[in-house]
C-alpha cells in the first residue's frame, strides 16, 4: 500500500523536531480497491441540507484555558504592518528573531544558533525547518516593502492547540460543472489531498450547477470532510441572448431553483471568479467561523487555504509554513499570504502604496481574522447581486468598480483589494508559492523572462497550471514524491535534464516515468 499521508506527516515531524500523534491514516487507494465506500462525508452548506457527520475527532472550537490563580502565559507575536505594498516572510523572520532576543524592544541581534524560540511551549524550531521563501522581483514589491515587517507584542492569549495540524486546515476551491475540471479535482485528491488527513475541503460551484453534491466531490479518504456550496448569484450557463438583460421582478421571478429560465440575473464571470470566490469565502466564514462578529472566538480552523484546481500543493512543506506564522504570528491579525504580484497599473483612491496581491493560481492563505472581514464584503456583493447582475458596468457593486479601475478585475486582486479596504492588510510574500509549474518557468527562462529567482526554491510550497489530470499526477509522483510519501531533493528533481537546471530541453520534457514512483531519468 501507499500510505503517503502518513509517510509526509513523520517525515515532517522529525525535520521540525515535533511530534503529533494519531491513529495512522486509512490509505483512500487501498480503501477504493477494496470495494468500500467510495463517496467521503459529503456536507452541503445549505442551512437546510442532510450532510453526513465529520468523521474526524476535531473538536469544534478550541477550549478557553480554565481560571488558574496562576497569571496567564504571555508570549511575544508579531502584528504585521499595513498599508504597505507587501511584506515579505523574511523580514517578518528577523523582527521576531529580534522580538525574542531583545525582549521586544528591536535592537538584539538575529538568534545565531541552530534554533529559533518558540512560542508553542518553549519548543525550540529549528532555522532550518523554515521553509525557504525567495523575495519578490516585482518592482512594486521591492521599492515598497515594509521595514520594519511588523511590531512585537506580547500576548496572553487562551490555549491554542500544542502543535498545528491539518485538522486546523481548510482547502477551498471554486469549481464549475465542467468534466476536465472535475477529473483535476479528483486527480488532487488522489495525489497531494491524501497527505492532508483531517483537513476539509470546502468547494464552491455555481448556483445553477445541476449536479448532486456527491457528483461534485471527489473520491476522499474518510478523514477528509467534503463541503459543496452554491453560489446563489454565480451562473456557469450562458443566458440565451434574448434573455441576456431581463432583470425586471417579473422575469426574475420566473427563474428556477438552478438559474435555467430565461430570466438570467446570476453572475456569469468565468475565470475572473471574483463573485464566486468572494461568496466562498463569506460562507466559509459562517460554517467555520459563526459569521463576521467583530471579535472571532478560537476556533478549529486556523488557516484557509484557496487554490485552484489544476494546483499542486507540497503538503509537507506548506505544513511548515502555516506552523511557523501560527508560531509567530498574532493570532488576530488579518493575513494574507502568498506570491506577491503587483499588477495593479494605478494605485486604489484613498491608498499611498501600490496594491499588490497573492498569486491566486499559487494558491493563497487567509487568517481567521481576514475571513472575517471578508464575510462583510460577501454579504454586501450578495444584497448588490439581484439588481446589477445583468446590468452594465457602472451598476456593479462599488469593490468590483475599484477593482476594475486599477486592475485586470481578478478573484485574487479583489480579495486583496477588500481586505486592504477593511483592514490594511498588506500580502505577505513568500516565493515559493509558485504561479506556473517549473517548466514554463524555465522556458520564461531561455526567454529572457525573469518573474522569479532562479534556481526554484529549495521547499516549494506550490505549483500552477497542469492543465491535463495525468500531468498533474506525474509531477507528484516523478518530480515531488517517492511511493513513500517522502520529498524528491528540491530543485534538482523538478526539471526532468539533469541537476543543473539547464532549461534548454523544458520544452520538450514531459513530466512522466516510466514507472511512477521511481526517480525520473536524469
Amino acid at each position: 500500500g501507499i500510505h503517503l499521508r502518513q509517510a509526509a506527516q513523520r517525515g515532517d515531524d522529525q525535520e521540525a523536531g515535533l511530534h503529533e500523534r494519531g491513529p495512522p491514516p486509512t490509505s483512500p487507494r487501498r480503501r477504493a480497491a477494496s470495494g468500500s465506500a467510495l463517496r467521503p462525508p459529503v456536507q452541503s452548506s445549505a442551512p437546510s441540507a442532510k450532510g453526513a457527520t465529520v468523521t474526524d475527532d476535531r473538536p469544534a472550537a478550541l477550549a478557553v484555558a480554565p481560571p488558574q490563580a496562576a497569571p496567564s502565559p504571555s508570549r511575544f507575536m508579531l502584528r504585521p504592518v499595513a498599508n504597505a505594498a507587501c511584506i515579505e516572510m523574511d523580514d517578518l523572520r528577523k523582527t521576531f528573531d529580534r522580538c525574542e532576543t531583545s525582549d521586544g524592544r528591536g535592537g538584539g541581534e538575529p538568534v545565531p544558533t541552530a534554533a529559533a524560540a518558540s512560542p508553542l511551549r518553549g519548543t525550540p524550531i529549528p532555522v532550518l525547518a523554515r521553509v525557504a521563501c525567495p523575495r519578490s522581483l516585482e518592482p512594486d514589491c521591492a521599492r515598497g516593502f515594509a521595514a520594519p515587517a511588523a511590531q512585537c507584542l506580547r500576548r496572553t492569549a487562551p490555549l491554542l492547540p500544542a502543535l498545528l495540524g491539518w485538522r486546523n486546515v481548510v482547502f477551498a476551491a471554486a469549481v464549475f460543472d465542467d468534466v476536465q475540471t472535475a477529473r483535476l479535482i479528483q486527480a488532487a485528491a488522489d495525489t497531494w489531498l491524501q497527505m492532508t488527513g483531517g483537513a476539509d475541503l470546502f468547494l464552491a460551484t455555481d448556483g445553477d450547477d445541476a449536479r448532486p453534491d456527491e457528483q461534485i466531490a471527489p473520491i476522499t479518504s474518510d478523514s477528509t470532510t467534503v463541503t459543496i456550496h452554491r453560489c446563489p448569484s454565480c451562473r456557469g450557463i450562458r443566458c440565451p441572448p434574448s434573455a441576456a438583460h431581463q432583470t425586471s421582478p417579473a422575469a426574475r421571478s420566473t427563474s428556477s431553483a438552478f438559474g435555467r429560465s430565461p430570466g438570467c440575473v446570476r453572475r456569469r464571470e468565468g475565470w475572473l471568479a471574483r463573485t464566486k470566490v468572494l461568496d466562498m469565502l463569506g460562507a466559509m466564514a459562517e460554517r467555520y467561523l459563526g459569521g463576521g462578529v467583530a471579535t472571532p472566538a478560537p476556533a478549529a480552523k486556523l488557516f484557509f487555504i484557496k487554490f485552484d484546481p489544476d494546483t499542486i500543493l507540497l503538503p509537507h512543506t506548506l505544513l511548515r509554513l502555516l506552523r511557523e506564522i501560527h508560531a509567530s504570528v498574532d493570532p488576530l491579525a488579518p493575513l494574507l499570504v502568498g506570491m506577491a504580484a503587483c499588477r495593479a497599473y494605478a494605485t486604489p483612491p484613498g491608498h499611498t502604496a501600490p496594491l499588490c496581491h497573492a498569486a491566486g493560481g499559487a494558491g493563497y492563505v487567509i487568517s481567521p481574522s481576514a475571513l472575517h472581514r471578508l464575510h462583510s464584503v460577501a454579504a454586501a456583493i450578495r444584497s448588490a447581486e439581484p439588481a446589477a447582475a445583468a446590468g452594465p458596468p457602472s451598476a456593479l457593486p462599488g469593490l468590483f468598480s475599484a477593482v476594475d479601475n486599477v486592475s485586470y478585475g481578478g478573484e485574487d486582486v479583489t480579495v486583496a483589494l477588500a481586505l486592504k479596504k477593511a483592514t490594511g492588510a498588506s500580502v505577505v510574500s513568500c516565493g515559493s508559492f509558485y504561479q506556473h509549474n517549473p517548466a514554463k518557468y524555465a522556458r520564461m527562462r531561455d526567454k529572457g523572462e525573469r518573474w522569479v529567482r532562479w534556481p526554484l526554491s529549495r521547499s516549494p510550497v506550490s505549483f500552477h497550471k497542469f492543465k491535463r489530470p495525468d500531468e498533474l499526477r506525474a509531477f507528484f509522483s516523478c518530480a515531488l514524491y517517492d511511493r513513500r510519501g517522502r520529498p524528491r531533493p528540491f530543485p534538482r528533481s523538478l526539471l526532468p535534464q539533469g541537476p543543473d537546471n539547464a532549461s534548454s530541453a523544458a520544452s520538450a520534457a514531459p513530466y512522466r516515468c516510466a514507472d511512477p514512483w521511481q526517480t525520473p531519468p536524469r
